[in-house]
């Protein structure tokens, strides 16, 4: 009885390990980008080559195939740490039709402490945590919010942004 009783709880561990461990959650974000200095102020940096990734079934773009653009989005110091701000378009696949295709628009914001970083002559990743809102401008808004924690590395101004919705 015991024989059977581990054999079918191993079973069971196998069956569910796999889908514990493949891919992301629906509740999950990464963007990864690479940023530009602002012209007139060098520590505003500015959205330009991304990659966003949403979990399969979640509710901005369910099927994680959308196109999107990232419009006006910087990650702006504010003392030691930095927020987000910006405006998100986005594809709605749900009202595209024909020739046409649909975008919602969702505005960015966040603010996100330093917590630490690690710093060589060549060097620096700094480690940031806070929460990104993504509010759709409609006539009904709904907002989706992430528990996020931001790696920005500098010289080369890259961000990689992590999150779980909350």
């Amino acid at each position: 009885m015991q024989k059977i009783l581990a054999l079918g709880i191993f079973g069971l561990v196998i069956l569910i390990a796999p889908s514990m461990t493949s891919g992301q959650s629906s509740s999950d974000i990464e963007i990864k980008a690479n940023l530009k200095k602002g012209d007139y102020v060098e520590t505003n940096l500015w959205f330009q080559t991304t990659n966003m990734t949403l979990g399969q079934g979640n509710q901005i773009c369910p099927n994680n195939d959308c196109k999107y653009e990232f419009q006006d989005v910087n990650f702006n110091e504010f003392g030691n740490d930095r927020y987000i701000s910006g405006t998100l378009k986005i594809e709605d696949k749900s009202t595209s039709a024909g020739n046409f295709t649909s975008f919602n628009y969702y505005d960015l914001s966040g603010n996100f402490a330093l917590q630490n970083s690690k710093e060589s002559p060549n060097e620096k990743i700094l480690y940031y945590v806070g929460d990104l809102g993504m509010e759709k401008k409609s006539d009904a808004p709904s907002k989706v919010e992430y528990a996020s924690k931001i790696t920005l590395t500098e010289p080369q101004n890259r961000l990689v942004l992590t999150g779980t919705q909350k």
